[in-house]
Formats: structure tokens, sequence, C-alpha cells
């Protein structure tokens, strides 16, 4: 017996069961993020000691028509004992966040440091880019 059965109502299933069972991986989740949060890369290793962990650098932006940017570096610490990431320390980059009117386009991470994209509010048009390199927690090195 060759049944037909429209290739649209399978898909159409597939979907509705993957979506299903996607609610189900992380249920307790009601929002409360940050909502000046623009961007956040994450990536590479640290260890100091018995500590180590991931980077992550994000982005703020505040205002509200005409937003700036601020950057945040962040050492997370992976928690063997817990098996959860916490925070172990973040600072501002206020090389960054104390210059000029600037505008985050991208964030991307590669070699050790991130490269970080922006436009200055009084020359939208040329993208410019600083290359931020993490260090042990606290540290870190940027040039623009």
């Amino acid at each position: 017996m060759n049944i037909k059965f429209p290739i649209f109502l399978l898909l159409g299933w597939i979907f509705i069961t993957v979506s299903a069972s996607a609610d189900n991986l992380d249920p307790g989740f009601e929002g409360g993020i940050d909502t000046t949060i623009n961007k956040i890369a994450a990536s590479g290793l640290w260890k100091e000691g018995e500590n180590y962990g991931n980077w992550r650098l994000i982005v703020r932006n505040l205002g509200w028509e005409h937003t700036r940017s601020f950057l945040y570096l962040q050492w997370l610490k992976i928690d063997d004992n817990n098996k959860d990431l916490i925070e172990f320390k973040t600072i501002p980059i206020t090389e960054f966040n104390s210059g000029d009117w600037r505008n985050v386009i991208g964030i991307k991470y590669r070699d050790g440091a991130f490269a970080v994209h922006f436009a200055l509010r009084s020359s939208r048009e040329k993208i410019r880019k600083a290359i931020l390199r993490p260090e042990l927690p606290g540290e870190y090195q940027i040039n623009f």
C-alpha cells in the first residue's frame, strides 16, 4: 500500500515537535536580562592558580535615540564542584568608555583577542577597530 503524505504536513509536524521539546529545555527562564545589553561575545580561556574559565565581553548601549556603547570585560570561572559557570570579575574598559561617542557595530574573538568594530558618532561612515586582549583577572590590553 502506497500512502502519499503531503511533505508540508510532515515538516510542520517535525517543527511543532522540535519547538515543543525545545520549550522544555529551560522552563524556568522568565527574562530579566538588562535591556541595555546589546551584544555579548564569550570565548578564550584564562587560568590563575586554581581558578580558570573563559572571558566575556559585554556591550551596553545607553541612551535613547542616539545610543552610546560601553564595554565591560568579565572573567567567568568554571566551578567544577557545583558544575556551574560563575562571574569571577567584571571591569569597565575605561579607555573605550571614556573616549569619544562610540557605537559598537560588532565583536569577534580570534587569536586570543576581541576585535571590536565601532563607529564614532562624528564620522559614522568610517568603521574603526579596537583590539582588546584579556589577560589575568582584572588585566587587559587595548589598542585602537
